[in-house]
């Protein structure tokens, strides 16, 4: 996805001093951050300060590095370090593994009588039925992944990559989405599903296995899909942020400002049809897509589209951090790639935000390495000065 992420390279420093002390050398670089100063009641180091408290992070027991406390304190987004661990490469993992999987599968031993068994069913049972129970399987399973980790907090270490640690989802507030999602999953889908057939009856989308695309173009066809794809939902969901249509429609998505992954699809029923559905649909139709690029297409979508809202920016999962911005903030990042909100300046604020915290980090790395560097220089300067002091004392003697 072309959305904007910070290195997440960690800056070691060495020095070639013979005879130095291996721990000496560590002790130096992790004690060369100076300490915070006792913060004043009712300041905001004060409240950057409590924040390290595991109180202040449901379900987590989080505590803050001096650097990370005091992001915290001037933005409560994006202040944990490691959540920027997912570089651009990472995030387009996802993609590069349903892409993968679907050439390999195509071009193996499986793929004929796979692409037999399934033309033996009507066109309307293999573009509606067998391709709307495929896309409610990976959607239930993305869902019941993110909201077991959520709630069991299973693995520990995802905890570590969580955008904003300050705010959960509640068991009552899950119930709520879950009602919402599956009318959406049940209803929505199906008619978006019907009213699809139509349209691929009259494109003439194939399904067998003489008909498979080549690599060239299926990579062709998945890529119309995601401009498609970018180009409706941006243009849905910038319509939507209009006063009135927000506060009728899209205001329900947004009823989590820290949103998890079973909130990918709680919205209107209207705007998940005219946002979520019906441009994957168009891209589908104009490219004339085969059926085993419709399951990679929408596999692929929604897995990035639940991690993007599971509040969490894990490495080689999508880059959950413009969205969760989006739903921070209300306003800015609309698109589902970034590229239109970099053509158009509607990323300008979110942008900013990562070039302070990317400083921020790399200023704290800078000032720590130079410390070190300064300690060792000194406990070199000692050990050459003490050698000298030896040598004087041992030629006294001989004389």
């Amino acid at each position: 996805m072309a959305t904007q992420t910070l290195s997440a390279t960690s800056t070691s420093t060495s020095t070639a001093t013979d005879g130095g002390d291996v721990k000496l050398r560590a002790g130096a670089t992790a004690a060369s951050l100076p300490a915070p100063a006792p913060p004043r009641p009712g300041t905001a180091r004060d409240s950057a300060s409590a924040s390290a408290s595991a109180s202040s992070f449901p379900g987590h027991a989080y505590t803050l590095t001096p650097t990370e406390a005091s992001l915290r304190s001037r933005r409560k987004w994006g202040y944990l370090r490691a959540i920027y661990d997912n570089t651009k490469l990472m995030s387009l993992t996802p993609h590069l593994v349903t892409i993968s999987l679907t050439l390999a599968f195509n071009a193996s031993p499986l793929a004929p009588p796979f692409y037999r068994w399934l033309n033996t069913h009507s066109r309307f049972t293999i573009l509606v039925v067998h391709n709307y129970l495929i896309n409610a399987a990976v959607q239930t399973a993305c869902v019941a992944l993110f909201t077991y980790s959520d709630l069991a907090r299973r693995p520990s270490w995802v905890s570590r990559y969580k955008i904003q640690p300050h705010k959960s989802v509640t068991p009552a507030q899950y119930r709520k989405i879950l009602g919402v999602v599956v009318w959406n999953m049940l209803v929505v889908n199906t008619l978006a599903s019907l009213s699809f057939f139509p349209l691929a009856q009259w494109r003439g989308n194939p399904t067998s296995f003489e008909t498979l695309p080549s690599p060239p173009r299926l990579l062709r066809d998945w890529a119309i899909c995601l401009l498609a794809t970018e180009v409706g939902f941006y243009a849905v969901h910038r319509a939507l942020h209009h006063p009135r249509l927000y506060r009728h429609v899209h205001k329900l998505h947004h009823e989590f400002t820290a949103p998890c992954a079973a909130a990918a699809t709680y919205a209107h029923w209207i705007e998940h049809y005219l946002s979520n559905l019906l441009p994957v649909f168009l891209g589908l139709v104009i490219s004339r897509a085969h059926f085993s690029v419709m399951v990679l297409f929408f596999s692929g979508l929604l897995i990035g589209t639940h991690a993007h809202h599971s509040g969490y920016n894990i490495p080689f999962l999508g880059n959950a951090l413009p969205h969760d911005w989006h739903h921070y903030a209300t306003v800015e990042n609309f698109g589902p790639t970034g590229l239109l909100d970099a053509l158009l300046g509607t990323d300008k604020t979110f942008r900013s935000w990562l070039r302070e915290v990317d400083a921020t980090f790399n200023g704290d790395r800078v000032r720590a390495n130079t410390a070190a560097l300064e300690t060792l220089a000194r406990f070199d300067g000692d050990s050459d000065q003490g050698e000298r002091q030896g040598e004087g004392e041992s030629e006294s003697e001989s004389e």
